[in-house]
């Protein structure tokens, strides 16, 4: 037998295209036709969420195989057909998907690229350079997703934290944007597997909880449930209840939720489209912006740079009770605003010190106790009660109490980008990966009709 390794990027359209769901239909007819094992469970790999032409997510995938040595050419052949048609079933503006595949062990050389493009610009010539240095046990098809495509295959070698993701497919005449899904089946779900689940509803936006597993798009996904442990999101497929066919599903090796794009930086180094991490001291009061945003200056000793607290996020609020001088750190992503200043976009907020507070008074009338008025410079204080006036007496120093604590702050389920690592999962952080070989009968994936798939939808 032996190892392929496939990414796949930039499948996902508005026409109904999903990275993912090619994967899951050609891990299983991977397995049908030529009896591949799969090596693991399919990664799906989030990269920078702030680069401008991401796909929706900016998620690309990953499927590693073992396929009989006599077949590697037939299967590579396959393979790029399979998502050939795929792309021309689907094909969107702007849309420029990528495959690349190892024949045999994924290149050590590959390790590092991960960790670029989940955190930085990643130029397609670097590359193509990178894929030279192999001399063609890297192949690669396609335009500009074959950055991704490769990153996503560089995480077998880079990954560590991760979580998982149950995503469950419609059947192709269910192209709407409504999903038919029972809401109390949900709740109940979530009731039951919320220890060892995340982001399945949103308890902080409404009166009622916000059902987030479902997407609002014409994508094929009916619904995605993700969790650290396995036995739960797969208890899923039992206890949401569905009013809609369901044609496949599968179970991704994910790094969502793990805040992988946290790299700790200075501010000397942050530059657009960069993510990081990075601890500051604030420079300048708070400003208030149109549309609820907050706005200051932080600084560490590398330099100063602008920071935004989106409404959206609800960090506006924690952000509108801070004051220069105290100490936080912030993770988030470096854009480049009309005004042409980099601008540090938070998404998780740190506060790590609070400055003091102090004010200054007016002076106690020594007679009647109230508070006494300037006559000017130089010429004392008057009582406003009783009409004492005196030189002898001073302002008075007080400090008030702050409105904001030490300690972490996060936006809602609602509001969370796919890497933002949720505040259920600190403590919980995995040290290394396990793999879990899959084949036929694997309780990990399975697919209605994976001929019938491209015809139904061309129909």
């Amino acid at each position: 037998m032996e190892e392929l390794h496939i990414g796949l990027d930039d499948f996902d359209s508005y026409n109904g295209g999903c990275t993912t769901h090619l994967a899951t239909f050609l891990s299983y007819a991977l397995m049908v036709r030529y009896g591949a094992k799969l090596l693991d469970l399919p990664h799906l790999v989030r990269l920078n969420p702030s680069i401008p032409w991401k796909t929706r997510g900016n998620g690309a995938v990953a499927i590693h195989v073992a396929v009989p040595s006599s077949l590697v050419d037939e299967v590579v052949n396959y393979v790029v057909s399979f998502a050939k048609r795929y792309s021309q079933v689907f094909r969107g503006p702007d849309q420029e998907p990528g495959i690349a595949i190892v024949v045999g062990d994924v290149p050590r050389g590959l390790s590092g690229l991960y960790h670029l493009a989940v955190s930085d610009y990643v130029a397609i010539d670097y590359v193509l350079e990178l894929i030279r240095k192999f001399s063609g046990r890297v192949l690669v098809f396609g335009k500009r997703g074959i950055v991704g495509a490769l990153a996503a295959l560089s995480w077998w070698l880079d990954g560590r934290d991760h979580t998982y993701e149950l995503l469950v497919y419609r059947v192709p005449s269910s192209r709407g944007p409504r999903r038919c899904i029972d809401e109390s089946s949900v709740l109940g779900f979530d009731a039951r597997h919320r220890d060892c689940t995340f982001n399945t509803l949103d308890y902080t936006r409404d009166d009622r909880p916000r059902i987030l597993i479902a997407p609002h798009g014409p994508d094929p996904v009916l619904y995605g449930v993700r969790g650290d442990c396995l036995g739960d999101i797969l208890a899923a497929l039992k206890e949401i209840r569905c009013c809609e066919p369901i044609d496949a599903w599968a179970v991704f090796r994910t790094n969502q939720g793990t805040d992988d794009h946290a790299v700790a930086r200075r501010v000397s180094e942050l530059k657009p489209f960069r993510t990081g991490r990075v601890s500051l001291t604030i420079a300048q009061p708070p400003v208030a912006v149109p549309g609820g945003h907050v706005v200051f200056t932080a600084c560490d000793s590398t330099g100063c740079i602008r920071l935004a607290f989106f409404r959206q996020t609800g960090l506006n609020r924690v952000a509108s009770r801070l004051i220069p001088g105290d100490r936080i750190s912030v993770i988030g992503s470096v854009k480049l605003w009309d005004d042409g200043l980099p601008t540090f976009h938070v998404e998780k907020l740190y506060v790590e010190s609070l400055a003091k507070l102090c004010v200054e008074l007016p002076p106690i009338c020594p007679i009647c106790g109230a508070s006494m008025e300037s006559l000017g410079r130089g010429k004392g204080y008057r009582c406003r009660r009783c009409g004492f006036r005196t030189k002898d007496v001073s302002k008075r120093r007080a400090c008030l109490p702050r409105l904001v604590s030490r300690g972490l702050y996060a936006p809602p389920p609602s509001a969370m980008k796919h890497l933002t690592k949720p505040p259920s999962r600190i403590g919980r952080e995995k040290l290394y990966i396990r793999r879990i070989p899959l084949d036929l009968g694997s309780p990990y994936l399975n697919v209605r009709d994976v001929e019938g798939l491209l015809q139904a939808l061309q129909a």
